[in-house]
């Protein structure tokens, strides 16, 4: 379909593909619309004042985490889930001697 100028309107259709990002010097982010592709994001661009309070949870967490990555108080753990371990119900009581 060709340009179509509509009088003193201006132009009110282009043809698909006839504009090309040379021919575009400002575009207001409001007419972006559809997915921005990861490769070009920079890297180093996003941190925390990008992130919306509350939008990290365990489903976007990366599994593999070191312990060095973590900070702050950490709640304390139950052992009911470790494995390897054998129960025997007995208590050993111990009593240590100073001398």
């Amino acid at each position: 379909m060709p340009t179509n100028i509509n009088g003193n309107t201006g132009i009110d259709k282009v043809q698909d593909g006839t504009v090309v990002s040379a021919d575009i010097d400002t575009l207001d982010a409001s007419k972006l619309t559809g997915s921005i592709a990861a490769a070009r994001i920079a890297n180093n661009t996003i941190d925390s004042a990008h992130i919306a309070s509350g939008a990290v949870d365990d489903a976007h967490l990366a599994t593999g985490i070191t312990a060095s990555k973590l900070t702050g108080a950490l709640p304390a753990i139950s052992g009911a889930a470790l494995t390897g371990t054998v129960s025997t119900g007995k208590t050993i009581a111990m009593a240590i001697v100073f001398g």
